[in-house]
């Protein structure tokens, strides 16, 4: 399942409905709830993914301009390097 700024399951965008960056819309927080249980209920496997491409591009179906981690074009290419960068565990 894939979550855009403009669809009915986003949680957290800028502009709109949306109150910004770490400010979640409940709305669509309670859809998500009834969705994982749906799920749940009928043994469904769901994977998220809870950002798109346009998110963080300037020029796909960019949304960069209006997403909440805008700051400005400068820190642009650093956010798409670094945007789904996930640190590895260390293993003791």
């Amino acid at each position: 399942m894939l979550v855009c700024g403009f669809d009915n399951y986003a949680i957290e965008w800028n502009g709109g409905i949306y109150p910004g960056l770490g400010q979640y819309e409940q709305s669509h927080c309670y859809r998500w709830d009834g969705l994982i249980q749906a799920a749940h209920d009928n043994n469904i496997y769901v994977q998220p993914v809870i950002i798109n491409h346009g998110a963080v591009s300037s020029y796909t179906n960019a949304e960069w301009s209006s997403s909440p981690y805008y700051v400005g074009m400068a820190d642009l290419a650093s956010i798409q390097k670094n945007f789904s960068v996930i640190p590895r565990p260390s293993v003791t």
